[in-house]
């Protein structure tokens, strides 16, 4: 993810859940009006039917890695 980039602008939501983890760089998600920071290393579960999106806040490229987590 480039330098200030990610979305989307404004956030949506999905019925399943997401594990975003952090591999280099550090990355803002956001989910229902609340902000999280998320470094290499670092995970973060939102929860599916939850607003959220996922932006570079850094000034270098960031990798993050997004798994989607099926409903039963």
């Amino acid at each position: 993810m480039e330098p200030r980039g990610g979305g989307p602008d404004p956030d949506h939501s999905h019925p399943h859940d997401h594990l975003f983890t952090g591999n280099a760089g550090k990355i803002e998600i956001r989910m229902d009006g609340e902000t999280f920071a998320v470094t290499e290393g670092m995970s973060l579960r939102v929860p599916g039917e939850t607003r959220h999106s996922v932006w570079n806040t850094g000034l270098t490229t960031a990798k993050v890695m997004g798994i989607s987590l099926r409903k039963e």
